[in-house]
């Protein structure tokens, strides 16, 4: 339970339908008593109240160490060698699903039920599907990718079904405190949604400058700072009246040992040979397969990919 709206439905909705429900807060970052996301003292408070409306116990999982090893750390390697992270998809895999799931069973829990927007179905055969939410406008299933058969046979997503606007009025019905709470869509561990200056405090090392050019021909040898918004950087090279409809890649300056070539992980706009992006694509990035999908199918995604990336 996060302390939002979907999370507090999802409880409701189990208890109503007979489940022994227990409400989980996950503590997965030092706040020190700022709020932001779904976490801090605010959120914590917040779920705590609508267990004690709802009639549920609640507790507090105090998940910071594996999530500062996991979670964190992946955020800063991907940084490291130029991809964009996701931890986002990487919490749900390793913590919600992964550590969070581990100490439910030692706790005699059947199920992990979380407030996201996706739904699950088992086939004849036995094997469980991820499907979008049935509200498009808030489909998480692009979050819940990496989930492991394992992982989704435990897994339960009560409001997945149904639009927000059905949560919400549920919310009310069930008299719960959060239901007109705004939506979150900030990373946790980010204060202000401001990466930038997390990143310089966290690994100040990555504040290297880089260069904005063209796969043809350097555009310019413009200095920017290699921390910087995507949006200020798109604004940057928008006002330059020389690069209005150009597609343009950032390429940070690094150490060829890095592995990957930055240039095929840092795109602004579709410049780079699809062979080339998907070099690197291959050699760092998680792809989540439906379990019956054949190696055909699989090769048909990487041609797919490389056409759009072209």
């Amino acid at each position: 339970m996060s302390g939002g709206v979907d999370s507090s439905v999802a409880a409701c909705v189990l208890m109503e339908e007979g489940y022994e429900v227990l409400g989980s807060h996950m503590r997965l970052v030092h706040a020190e008593g700022v709020d932001h996301g779904c976490c801090g003292p605010a959120a914590e408070a917040d779920a705590r109240s609508v267990a004690e409306r709802a009639g549920f116990p609640f507790e507090v999982a105090d998940l910071q160490e594996v999530f500062e090893s996991s979670v964190l750390a992946d955020y800063l390697a991907e940084h490291e060698v130029g991809r964009t992270p996701n931890p986002c998809a990487r919490c749900n895999a390793d913590i919600k699903f992964g550590a969070f799931l581990d100490r439910a069973r030692l706790l005699g829990m059947d199920f992990v039920a979380t407030g996201h927007y996706v739904r699950t179905r088992r086939t004849p055969d036995g094997r469980w599907h991820l499907y979008r939410g049935a509200d498009g406008s808030k489909d998480q299933s692009y979050m819940l990718h990496m989930l492991s058969q394992g992982q989704l046979s435990r897994a339960l997503f009560p409001v997945g079904g149904q639009p927000k606007v059905t949560t919400r009025e549920l919310a009310r019905r069930f008299g719960l405190p959060v239901a007109s709470k705004p939506d979150s869509q900030e990373v946790c561990f980010v204060p202000g949604a401001d990466h930038a200056a997390f990143l310089e405090r966290r690994a100040p090392h990555l504040a290297r400058r880089g260069e904005v050019v063209d796969p043809e021909q350097v555009v310019e040898q413009a200095r920017h700072a290699a921390l910087e918004a995507v949006e200020e950087r798109e604004r940057v090279l928008a006002d330059r009246e020389e690069n209005v409809g150009r597609r343009v890649a950032w390429l940070p300056r690094v150490d060829s040992a890095a592995g990957c070539p930055i240039r095929s992980a840092s795109i602004l706009g579709p410049v780079q040979n699809g062979a080339e992006v998907l070099g690197c694509l291959h050699k760092g990035a998680t792809l989540g397969w439906s379990p019956t999908a054949t190696e055909q199918a699989r090769r048909n995604v990487v041609a797919q990919l490389a056409t759009l990336l072209r």
